[in-house]
């Protein structure tokens, strides 16, 4: 593997854990905040932590598979909906403050990796 693809795969990683990580909406969706409608399909990732890693292998392989990081987010959002962008919105949304999943934290992670895509 060169560095190109060193690169790439590595940053396939960052974007499945991201996602992995989004899937915690569920807690503001239930909180009933506005705008999260867009988030709905990432619910659908099971709540455990393992099994839902599980579960995005599939994607994380076909994202692998890939040849640029725009094409990396494409395999995300035809699953799931939203990019990188919108999952930055979702991170640095206000009512995650204080919050045990999910977070702000994971907004500048997010904002990181779409600059780079």
């Amino acid at each position: 593997m060169n560095a190109s693809e060193n690169h790439l795969s590595a940053f396939v990683d960052y974007v499945t854990l991201t996602y992995h990580e989004a899937r915690n909406v569920r807690h503001l969706v239930g909180a009933g905040p506005a705008g999260l409608e867009r988030y709905r399909r990432l619910i659908n990732l099971p709540r455990n932590r393992e099994d839902a890693w599980r579960e995005l292998q599939a994607l994380r392989t076909a994202a692998k598979s890939t040849n640029s990081a725009n094409a990396v987010e494409a395999v995300f959002q035809k699953k799931f909906g939203p990019g990188l962008e919108d999952l930055e919105d979702l991170f640095e949304n206000s009512h995650w403050r204080h919050s045990a999943f999910g977070g702000n934290r994971w907004a500048g992670i997010t904002r990181a990796l779409s600059d780079l895509s």
